[in-house]
């Protein structure tokens, strides 16, 4: 292994986890945290080992989950909490590495610079995970981002796995070609289409046949590939600027009517909002994204009446534009929601016309009520929510 390492630092079943540190009692049951389970339109967020072993998933639907564990246990999501060991793990970090990138909550990549044994420093840091924060994480070491994180997905949980320029081929090469970063269900299957099922296969693929099937991506991926790839980790310290917030999810079966849609949105309002209240974040315009079930994506954006990160303003607005823009001729597959125009929720709020016309309303208001107070002496008194005469008589 080379001096200079990435590692790839996954939290193994985070959301889920974190749940169970409050209620270790349930730690032997299938443990999922969702969404709303009697609507039937709540979404499974995340799960523990149990319920991932009785093939319960990601995105699918609670009432789905329970048919495969009727003994499942559903907790609502508790986003502070997840955020606050999210932001925990990532001080540990920083003590290993002053580069740290963080990919979503639970994953993030060091760079471990001059480093004699970066497998013996990433022992320490799921060591002290475990330690400190009661939590487990798989962390790959590679010599590559994408390397470093096919790494910690190649064994799970509480795991270190070592990906090295001597044996990636014997490692990575034999993995679907699904592995990868940045090959999704379309790509996959145009390349399954033409015999390249495999990491290997992928790799040893003439680079510019890949760049007339599928353009830039096809460079890219092969780059991947072959451990080819520009590995920059910023400084955790350096302030980096954010032009927008979002998250998509894949719909655990196509959605044929408002109320699957509801929900997904829902979850994705919410985990926006969080990201963006932890940034410190407000935004201006709300898009959506749908991908139907012939992969075809649409998005359309809308502004908000002023800045925000309020969860249930960015819903609604999501809302309204799918009920304004899609219907259901084709099932629903995917959803996106993405929050753009950011500015800092400490700048000062810029008011619009409408706006400022009710402030000096209400300052003239404020002025005649000062004046007859000081003429009568206090016979009106405003409230936060109203006006009460408190002198005088009848």
């Amino acid at each position: 292994m080379v001096n200079n390492a990435i590692l790839h630092v996954d939290m193994n079943n985070f959301f889920a986890s974190v749940e169970l540190l409050n209620r270790p009692e349930l730690a032997d049951l299938p443990v999922i945290v969702g969404g709303d389970e009697q609507s039937r339109r709540g979404v499974v967020l995340a799960k523990n080992q149990v319920a991932k072993a009785l093939g319960i998933k990601t995105a699918e639907t609670v009432f789905s989950a329970r048919q495969k564990a009727p003994n499942l246990i559903s907790l609502p999501p508790n986003f502070d909490q997840y955020e606050h060991y999210s932001k925990l793990a990532r001080k540990l970090y920083e003590r290993y590495s002053p580069y740290v990138e963080p990919f979503g909550l639970d994953e993030c990549w060091l760079l471990l610079r001059e480093d004699p044994d970066p497998e013996a420093t990433a022992h320490l840091i799921r060591d002290e995970i475990k330690r400190t924060l009661g939590l487990t994480v798989s962390i790959g070491v590679s010599f590559t981002k994408v390397f470093a994180k096919l790494g910690s997905d190649y064994k799970k949980p509480d795991a270190v796995t070592v990906i090295t320029r001597e044996n990636y081929r014997d490692i990575l090469w034999p993995l679907p070609v699904s592995s990868l970063l940045y090959v999704g269900k379309v790509t996959a299957e145009k390349l399954g289409s033409i015999g390249i099922r495999t990491i290997g296969q992928l790799a040893e693929t003439e680079v510019r046949f890949l760049e007339r099937l599928l353009g830039k991506t096809g460079r890219l991926l092969w780059d991947e590939a072959n451990g080819i790839e520009e590995d920059k980790i910023a400084l955790a310290a350096e302030k980096r600027q954010v032009k927008s917030i979002g998250n998509s999810m894949t719909l655990a079966r196509d959605a044929t009517s408002i109320g699957e849609i509801t929900g997904a949105l829902r979850w994705l309002a919410e985990s926006v909002a969080n990201r963006l209240e932890s940034a410190r974040l407000n935004g201006q315009t709300v898009q959506i994204m749908i991908k139907d079930n012939t992969f075809q994506t649409y998005t359309r954006q809308a502004k908000l009446s002023e800045p925000c990160a309020k969860r249930q303003e960015i819903f609604e607005k999501a809302l309204e534009l799918f009920n304004l823009n899609f219907d259901f001729s084709v099932p629903i597959r995917g959803l996106g929601l993405t929050v753009t125009d950011l500015g800092s929720a400490d700048d000062p709020v810029q008011l619009c016309f409408e706006d400022l016309a009710k402030l000096q309303t209400k300052s003239k208001v404020r002025e005649t009520v000062d004046a007859l107070n000081e003429r009568f002496g206090k016979v009106i008194d405003i409230g936060a929510k109203d006006v009460r005469i408190v002198g005088g008589s009848d």
